[in-house]
């Protein structure tokens, strides 16, 4: 390879800069404007007295935080990427350390945690379609709401593990 073919960190520092101002502020503004329509989503969700005594009620409000989540670490970063920015690789061409792993993460942990959601949703659902007689007596309906959480660290202790370990 010669030296012309060869793209230098301020190159591509550059490159990524231009990028993010052009698209940033609308990615930015989306997802802002998406978090609050969450977290209205949400008050809702908490007020509704039909949905008081189901078990599909925490599901429903944990698919919400995980797009509160999700809209909030898009637009965080987003809106201060400046601050945030991360060079790709050091000389050993090894992602950076802790703001890598931050960064990184909290893009990824909420992403991951929805689908985690998605599948105990399915579980739910499964319950609720195939074995109505057991519905309300399962223990894994009893314990929805502590399931959804262990999903949520879970996810975390995965994602961030694997972070760690590169």
């Amino acid at each position: 390879m010669t030296n012309s073919t060869i793209i230098g960190m301020d190159q591509l520092e550059e490159m990524q800069s231009t990028y993010y101002k052009s698209w940033g502020i609308i990615i930015s503004v989306n997802s802002w404007l998406a978090f609050t329509v969450n977290v209205l989503h949400l008050i809702v969700l908490t007020q509704l007295k039909t949905l008081t005594d189901k078990p599909y009620r925490h599901i429903l409000i944990h698919i919400t935080l995980g797009d509160m989540i999700t809209s909030l670490t898009t637009a965080v970063y987003y809106t201060f990427l400046s601050y945030l920015f991360v060079p790709l690789l050091n000389e050993y061409s090894v992602p950076y350390g802790i703001k890598y792993l931050a960064s990184t993460g909290s893009v990824f942990f909420p992403l991951f945690t929805c689908y985690w959601i998605f599948v105990l949703a399915s579980i739910e659902q499964y319950y609720a379609i195939c074995q109505p007689l057991k519905y309300k007596t399962s223990s894994y309906i009893r314990k929805l709401p502590w399931i959804l959480w262990a999903g949520w660290l879970v996810t975390f202790l995965m994602v961030y593990g694997f972070l760690l370990l590169i």
